[in-house]
């Protein structure tokens, strides 16, 4: 991902929003298995193989907010870097 002329480790982010949603909604994070499952395939399509609606929901949810907050201060922090 590309923000403000910057490279940012997408894969990172979404491993640790995933870690997030996984440990806010399930108590546990995801085991390695379950990260190679992701790769290359929607989150949603999987989650709602290995869940039930409802909690597949709650952990993309969680994993949104987790993913906008650390946006939002990589973006505060590139506006306080040209400032």
């Amino acid at each position: 991902m590309i923000i403000d002329n910057n490279n940012q480790d997408s894969e990172s982010l979404a491993k640790e929003g995933t870690r997030y949603g996984f440990k806010q909604v399930l108590g546990r994070e995801p085991t390695e298995d379950e990260f190679a499952q992701l790769v290359g395939r929607p989150v949603p399509v999987v989650y709602k193989e290995w869940f039930n609606d409802e909690l597949a929901n709650q952990i993309l949810e969680r994993e949104l907010i987790f993913t906008k907050n650390a946006l939002d201060k990589l973006l505060a922090t590139q506006v306080y870097k040209s400032c």
